[in-house]
């Protein structure tokens, strides 16, 4: 894959507009929203990950802290779900 650098390059611009549009049109509904946001981390991540790998940009760092926000996302996600799927006690 190290022979398409360019098309791939390219490729980052579209794919993150794309998971950005989404995630806007998402924003109603925070269920949609986190893992939507997840999304958009994750992309981003791979794309740092992906040209520090072309270029030796020193890019690691960023895309793992991203990777970790897609994480904390996707927890926030899981909490709110159970959170909300948990019965309260009668009283």
């Amino acid at each position: 894959m190290m022979q398409f650098k360019d098309t791939a390059t390219f490729m980052i611009v579209p794919t993150i507009g794309m998971a950005i549009w989404i995630l806007i049109q998402s924003r109603q509904s925070m269920k949609r929203f986190l893992p939507n946001l997840a999304v958009l981390f994750w992309i981003t991540a791979n794309a740092l990950w992906m040209l520090d790998e072309f270029f030796a940009l020193s890019l690691i760092n960023y895309s793992l802290a991203l990777f970790c926000f897609g994480l904390i996302s996707i927890l926030t996600y899981v909490f709110l779900i159970l959170r909300a799927s948990i019965p309260t006690p009668n009283k």
